[in-house]
C-alpha cells in the first residue's frame, strides 16, 4: 500500500544522497588545489589543461551563514547572498575561464579531503584581487561601466591578469 510506496521513496532519497556525496568526494579528491588567485589565473589559462581535473579553491568561512561568501561570490560573479545558490554542504561547483572550479568553505566536510597545507583564502584576499563591494558595483552600474562579462573576459598580454586590471583599464579609458 501507501506505506510501502512511501518507504521506497525514502530509500531512493537516501540512496541518491549517498551517491551524490560519494561522487562529490571523488571529484574533490581528484581536483587540483589552488594556492592563491594568481595561481588560479595561471592554471585556468593553461590551454594544455583543458581536459584536466577541476580546480579546487578553499575559502575561510565560519559557517553557512557567514558573510565571507560575499567577496568570493563577487570575485567570480556569482550570487552573493545567503543561502548560497547551488551550494551542497559548503561546496559550490562553477567554472572559471573554461575550467571547472570547486569553491569549498573551510567548514565544509569536503575541505577535509583537500591535501594538507591547502590554504584557506580570506575575503581580504579576494578584495585585494578585485572583488568589488556591492556599493561599488551599484556605483559602477550607475556610471555605465562595462558589463561583468567584459570585466571577466580573458586578458590580453598588455593587461593585468584578473578583474582588477581589466576594471582599471576600462575606467582609465572612460
Amino acid at each position: 500500500g501507501w506505506a510501502s510506496t512511501r518507504l521506497h521513496g525514502y530509500i531512493r532519497v537516501i540512496l541518491f544522497s549517498f551517491l551524490l556525496q560519494e561522487a562529490t568526494r571523488q571529484l574533490v579528491a581528484a581536483a587540483t588545489p589552488v594556492r592563491n588567485l594568481s595561481d588560479l589565473e595561471a592554471l585556468a589559462l593553461d590551454i594544455s589543461t583543458a581536459q584536466a581535473p577541476p580546480l579546487v579553491l578553499c575559502y575561510e568561512s565560519a559557517n553557512a551563514s557567514d558573510k565571507a561568501w560575499q567577496p568570493v561570490a563577487t570575485y567570480f560573479g556569482l550570487w552573493h547572498t545567503s543561502p548560497i545558490r547551488g551550494e551542497h554542504r559548503g561546496l559550490v561547483r562553477t567554472g572559471h575561464r573554461g575550467r571547472s572550479l570547486l569553491l569549498i568553505a573551510s567548514w565544509s566536510p569536503y575541505s577535509k579531503l583537500l591535501p594538507a597545507g591547502t590554504p584557506r583564502l580570506t575575503g581580504a584576499h579576494f578584495i585585494e584581487h578585485g572583488a568589488v563591494s556591492r556599493l561599488s558595483v551599484g556605483w559602477l552600474a550607475r556610471a555605465k561601466t562595462p558589463s561583468t562579462s567584459v570585466l571577466n573576459s580573458p586578458p590580453d598580454a598588455t593587461t593585468d591578469i584578473g578583474p582588477t586590471g581589466l576594471l582599471r583599464r576600462e575606467l582609465a579609458a572612460a
